[in-house]
This record gives structure tokens, sequence and C-alpha cells, in this order.
């Protein structure tokens, strides 16, 4: 998949979730009943409470970080009335630098729109997925060309929907490997995801004596990266990062 695009050179992540203290989330249950822990998660912040999702995703396909440079604030300590103040961060951003030379630009936040966008950019193309929670979305790619490149440029081709399709600027959308069939619904369900995945995966090690997917090296590697992204905002500087796997 990644060879359409030609050499991965750039990754741009986002994994802002809105400004959720607006959305009532005092009145969210699950399935069971269950209340969302609202006060626990602003009090975590968004960078310990979202980031590993993507991080796992970027060192899995770009290898391990050597260095981050990163940043973080919170922005609004008094999320809601019911609530005590918080200081964790609302708000960060990092570049890691892989050791395989891939440049990533990973951005958090509870305040920005929802944008959970993957975009894996090449020398010859753009890789791109438009959630990157979903398992089963569709993998996008569009190849560069001189013509499309100049075409993206011009305002009057963009807003065209004819023109826009003749220079080939919509992204074209690539076979999923093991697509699961979704139900049809005229209101989709909100994205599910299996949280049990894991403990799934260390049962069938424990079992069967097999390596773990996500082993120890890789998990704690993910958490070091975390938690320095997370604290970014005490230092400001490159930081190195001590584990690889």
């Amino acid at each position: 998949m990644l060879k359409k695009i030609g050499e991965v050179k750039l990754v741009y992540a986002e994994m802002d979730d809105g400004p959720v203290h607006l959305m009532n989330p005092e009145n969210w249950k699950n399935s069971l009943g269950v209340p969302w822990p609202y006060e626990e998660e602003f009090e975590v912040g968004c960078t310990i409470e979202h980031i590993g999702y993507c991080l796992t995703w970027l060192l899995a396909m770009f290898g391990p970080a050597v260095h981050v440079t990163a940043f973080s604030h919170c922005l609004i300590s008094q999320k809601m009335d019911s609530i005590k103040p918080t200081s964790t961060p609302d708000f960060s951003v990092a570049c890691i630098e892989h050791k395989s030379g891939v440049i990533t630009r990973l951005t958090c936040g509870l305040l920005a729109p929802m944008n959970r966008t993957l975009t894996v950019i090449g020398d010859k193309g753009i890789l791109k997925v438009g959630d990157s929670w979903d398992n089963q979305i569709a993998v996008e790619y569009q190849n560069y060309t001189s013509l499309k490149l100049k075409a993206e440029r011009k305002q009057w081709i963009i807003n065209n929907w004819f023109l826009k399709k003749a220079f080939g600027l919509f992204y074209k959308k690539l076979p999923l490997i093991n697509p699961k069939k979704r139900p049809f619904r005229l209101i989709p369900d909100k994205i599910k995801m299996d949280y049990l995945l894991g403990i799934s995966d260390l049962a069938e090690a424990a079992l069967h004596n097999k390596p773990l997917l996500l082993d120890g090296a890789f998990s704690l590697h993910v958490t070091e990266l975390c938690l320095k992204i997370h604290e970014s905002r005490k230092c400001g500087e490159k930081i190195q990062i001590e584990t690889s796997f």
C-alpha cells in the first residue's frame, strides 16, 4: 500500500476530540448504563488519555522514535462548574523523529473541532484515512502529478465538482485486506472499539507460546513518548527518547 506513494517522508496525525466539556458529558452512558467518567478524563488530560491511539499506529508503521520536540498547555482550566479546575493539558503538539527518517507531526486536544485524520505523505503521493479510530474505514490515496499539484492551487477548480473530477483531485479508495461487512442502517452506529483485543492477544501468546503483537518493549516505548509529550510544557526542548523496540 505504501508503495503507491513512494518513500514516506512526513506524517500528519490528528487526535482532536472537540470541546467535550460543552457536550453535556455528565449525561453520557454506555450500553450498560455506566456513566462516562468525564471528571477523570479532564484530570488526566488529552495527551495521556488519547495520544496512544495514534502513537501505536505511527510507531508500528514507521519504527521507534529517537527524538521528540513537543509543546502542551492547559487552555481551559475550569471545564465545567460542577468539577474542580485542572492544570493538565487540553492541547499538545509533537514533532517526532523516527529512526527510519520519517517525521511525524501529532496534534492532540479537547478544544479544536473533532478531527482524527491520519495523512501519510510520500515523495510520490499521499495516503489518508478519515478516522484512525475506525479499523474498517477506507484508506484513500492520491498520487502526485504536475498538473494535479497546479490544479489544487486554483480555487475555481477546487470549488467545482466536475473540474475537480476532471483534474483527478478526488482521492481513490484502496481495498481493505480483510473487510468486515457492516449492516445497512439509516442512522449508522458510532464507531465501536474492542478494548479487549490486547487482553485476547496476551491470552493467545500465553496459551500457545507465541510472541505478542505489541510486546513489552513496544509498549514501554509508547508510554515513554506519551509521558514526555505530556510533560513537555515543563521544558519545551528537543527530548531524546531512551527506549526502543
